[in-house]
């Protein structure tokens, strides 16, 4: 019976001990959350940064692994830090050892500490006691035997700290050197692999002769080592450490908000080519000495055959405002009459070479006009594209059918933003479109009228390589068939060229300009680029006497000249061959554009002018009836997203203005109070 209860207590005391050697151990784990969780980064396609943010601990900590770094700073790193690392497992007892009698001997220069072990109290922070370095010993085996050296060494390539809120070698070498890990000069190397001993004593932004003395000790060490030669070391010991931190230009920290919009991961890579990327940027700080503080900008490019986003500038100064003109629903202007004219070739309604009559016409209780306020009389189809002339493009839309052409372009992806019933003001761009849409639809011209997935950027998930596209759209679809697509591509080569530049230039591109002169938008394709720009205020209010034509298209222009790109020469499309007869052409009764005429004026039903209005969780509705839908709503001037109330944080007095798509306008004025 004593033997069987002797047994007993030493099953249970077996177990008891198994039980708190397994607790010792999960306690000796760190979290790994601050690896987890870095700074959200965007790469452009050669991996450089190109935007970044703060991690959610307020660090610039950029994930960095192994091959994201120079090799000789890997060499320098082992050498200074854990000689050892591919001959231990976390713990090297070599180095115990040294270190004890070094302590005796009182030379406390080298310590036992291995990368692994460094990891542990970059994790957590821990009291220095006994009980911590045991722990930190038992974490460092367990997680080198779980995950491997090389995650342990990535860990550390993250999170060792650099001075400042400077984390991860990455983002040390863009803030002191401005510029990628991957190439470091011996003496960066040296730094980098110093800094994290003495990160805030010995930053060289404060304390730059300290920095430099443990520069040269690994300097030094590396060279003793035979991983730099003397003629290195010498030259690298004379150079000076960096005296400030930087903060390198984010040239696409738009693209970076959008990307965000789209998935919670941190490192995501784009399409993005750098050299469009710093030319677009540029161009914003160009346009930024020139423009009025609320005037801004916005440019993307798309390259054509790959079918991927090349560059993104959302504004012309991140600073000045987050506001991103490049994905900001706002009015095209003419800039959607290509299609209206693609449609109506798709659908051998006429051919560039029918006649057409550009005459006062009524569209409804709308008499529209020409941005000239002239009447052409009788012209070409062609020429009517190439002038942009209103009437020609309401006539062809009518006949195509409005809501025939949304349907078409959306396709159900809502591209054009259009609410209500459709009618012929979208023509002269009464709807929103936001730029890369815009973009990406010219990109059919030069793609045989086919509408191409556009790739915006990836991320590396376990199961492999996620790619995101502009509206979630994967599939190919034909806007129209490849002869209209290449008329009308040939017939914008044809276009009156911005002043001061090349009359003969074949970049095939159309401008458009917005009511009131909000905005001004010009698009364009040459070689295998298509880009797209916007200016304007940023309030919506009007930028006048700034247009598509003396605004936009100077700037595509000059962009489309740096990039140098071949011609894209297409041949005469069937369309632009002589009309057939019955096509030579085109005449709808007068009659026809009056058809709506008994449609009701624009009016504001309620509420009165002059009222006391009660806004109900800060909101205001607005009961409107009649004119040409979509309706578009300014408060005080500044254009509210929505089409049926708008949103006040404060109460007072409101000036506001409901238009139509036919740009009809009634206004009045309320009296505002908050419940």
């Amino acid at each position: 019976m004593l033997k069987k209860t002797k047994i007993s207590i030493f099953k249970f005391g077996s177990i008891v001990a198994i039980a708190a050697m397994l607790l010792i151990c999960y306690l000796s784990i760190p979290n790994l959350n601050k690896y987890e969780h870095n700074s959200a980064v965007l790469y452009d396609k050669d991996k450089n940064i190109i935007a970044y943010r703060l991690s959610f601990d307020d660090k610039f900590r950029f994930k960095t692994n192994i091959e994201d770094v120079d090799p000789l700073y890997i060499k320098m790193l082992l050498a200074a830090e854990d000689e050892r690392f591919y001959y231990h497992l976390g713990v090297d007892p070599i180095a115990i050892i040294r270190a004890f009698f070094n302590n005796i001997s009182g030379n406390s220069q080298q310590g036992a500490s291995t990368i692994a072990m460094q990891v542990q109290k970059l994790l957590e922070k821990k009291e220095r006691n006994i009980i911590s370095k045991i722990k930190e010993a038992i974490g460092s085996v367990l997680m080198t035997l779980y995950y491997g050296r090389e995650y342990m060494l990535n860990i550390y390539l993250t999170t060792a700290p650099f001075g400042s809120n400077i984390e991860g070698v990455k983002a040390a070498s863009l803030m002191y050197f401005n510029h990628d890990a991957r190439r470091l000069s011996p003496d960066e190397a040296a730094l980098l692999v110093a800094l994290p001993r003495l990160p805030e004593k010995i930053r060289p932004d404060k304390n730059p002769k300290l920095a430099k003395k443990y520069r040269d000790l690994v300097l030094h060490k590396a060279y003793q080592d035979g991983i730099i030669k003397q003629d290195v070391y010498l030259s690298a010991v004379n150079e000076h450490v960096p005296y400030t931190i930087k903060k390198p230009k984010q040239s696409a920290y738009h693209l970076l908000n959008l990307a965000l919009t789209y998935t919670v991961q941190n490192e995501i890579y784009s399409f993005i080519d750098p050299n469009i990327q710093n030319i677009l940027y540029d161009k914003g700080i160009e346009f930024k000495n020139y423009s009025r503080k609320k005037d801004d900008l916005g440019i993307v490019a798309i390259d054509n055959q790959k079918h991927t986003l090349s560059a993104y500038l959302g504004s012309k100064d991140r600073f000045i405002n987050e506001y991103d003109m490049a994905n900001a629903l706002r009015s095209p202007g003419s800039a959607l009459k290509p299609f209206v004219y693609a449609l109506a070739f798709d659908r051998n309604i006429v051919f560039a070479s029918s006649s057409i009559k550009d005459n006062q016409s009524s569209f409804g209780n709308w008499l529209p006009q020409n941005f000239d306020r002239d009447f052409k009389g009788q012209i070409s189809i062609e020429d009517a594209l190439t002038m942009s002339l209103n009437i020609p493009s309401l006539k062809l839309l009518e006949a195509i059918g409005p809501q025939s052409f949304v349907n078409t372009i959306d396709n159900g992806q809502d591209i054009l933003n259009f609410k209500g019933k459709a009618n012929v003001a979208i023509a002269t761009g009464g709807l929103g479109i936001k730029l890369l849409d815009l973009a990406n639809l010219y990109t059919s011209f030069v793609n045989q009228g086919k509408l191409e997935p556009l790739a915006l950027f990836y991320v590396k998930e376990q199961s492999g390589i996620k790619t995101f596209y502009l509206n979630d759209i994967t599939t190919t679809r034909n806007l129209f068939n490849d002869q209209a697509a290449i008329a009308v591509y040939n017939i914008l080569t044809r276009t009156k060229r911005p002043i001061g530049f090349d009359p003969f230039n074949k970049t095939s591109f159309k401008t458009g300009t917005s009511y009131n002169f909000i905005d001004a938008t010009s698009v364009g394709t040459k070689g295998n680029i298509t880009i797209a720009l916007r200016s304007g205020n940023t309030d919506a209010s009007s930028n006048e006497p700034y247009t598509g034509f003396n605004r936009a298209a100077p700037i595509l222009f000059s962009i489309f000249d740096k990039l140098n790109l071949q011609d894209n020469n297409f041949e005469i499309s069937l369309y632009e061959k002589a009309a057939p007869f019955s096509l030579q052409n085109f005449y709808i009764s007068d009659e026809s554009y009056s058809k709506s005429s008994k449609q009701k004026s624009l009016k504001i039903l309620h509420p009165n002018n002059n009222d006391i209005v009660y806004a109900i969780d800060n909101k205001v509705y607005l009961e409107i009836e009649g004119g040409i839908e979509p309706y578009s709503i300014f408060v005080n001037d500044k254009l509210t997203p929505f089409t049926d109330h708008f949103e006040v944080q404060t109460f007072g007095l409101y000036k506001i203005i409901v238009k139509d798509g036919a740009d009809n306008a009634v206004t009045l004025e309320l009296n505002i109070k908050l419940m």
